[in-house]
């Protein structure tokens, strides 16, 4: 007897979890995870009010903006390659929750990019507090099952306060080369101290035309939005 067909969203989220199961598994917990996780403070002075769009290639306050694309040659379908010019902008906002277990600190962020085999294509963000806080780079379980861990200096910024943020991708490889038109996936993933780990994703169709797709809410990620300009 077949099996039900599960949602795009559920069926993409349950091939990257069967395909990163091995990897996790080897994964150690580590005792107080995160405890270097962005600058001193409570709830109330780390997570005040704050909206601030930080675009591809400008600045967000001191912060720097990550922009730079890493992974595996992103081949999604064996079409035409994206058009010169496209790209993908990545939006959300990040609020810490009222059932903490303590002080809260900045949370580490990372947004990346799948293909339809669920590879790993591009990283567009990686945001930690190195250079201790890469000792628990790994709490970004998905983002680290994906990419290994590899080369984050190429694509990290330190942690932001709770607000409105956008990354983009600019559709090209690690190669440098455009990626092909097709189907990938969109993965947004926080973790932080004294706080809950929040992944969320969608399926999007990249090609000749744009559009758009929202990711659903999770824990402590809202709001959030893929839109493609081609």
């Amino acid at each position: 007897m077949e099996p039900p067909e599960l949602p795009r969203f559920d069926a993409a989220t349950r091939r990257a979890f069967l395909r990163r199961a091995a990897v996790l598994g080897a994964l150690a917990a580590v005792p107080g995870a995160l405890a270097a996780c962005g600058a001193s403070g409570d709830d109330a002075d780390t997570f005040a009010d704050a909206t601030t769009t930080t675009a591809a290639g400008g600045t967000g306050g001191d912060a720097p903006t990550t922009a730079t694309t890493q992974g595996t040659s992103g081949t999604a379908g064996s079409g035409a390659a994206l058009p010169d010019g496209a790209t993908l902008e990545v939006a959300f906002t990040y609020a810490a929750s009222s059932d903490g277990r303590g002080p809260a600190r900045n949370p580490f962020i990372a947004v990346w990019v799948e293909d339809a085999g669920g590879e790993l294509v591009a990283t567009l963000s990686v945001w930690y507090n190195p250079p201790k806080g890469e000792r628990w780079i790994h709490e970004l379980s998905g983002w680290f099952a994906a990419s290994s861990g590899t080369d984050v200096d190429a694509v990290t910024g330190a942690t932001r306060p709770a607000g409105t943020y956008t990354v983009a991708w600019d559709g090209t490889d690690l190669d440098g080369a455009r990626a092909a038109q097709g189907t990938y996936t969109v993965w947004i993933e926080a973790a932080r101290e004294h706080g809950p780990h929040s992944i969320t994703s969608t399926s999007i169709e990249l090609g000749g035309s744009g559009t758009d797709a929202a990711l659903p809410d999770a824990d402590e990620l809202s709001a959030a939005s893929a839109t493609y300009s081609a």
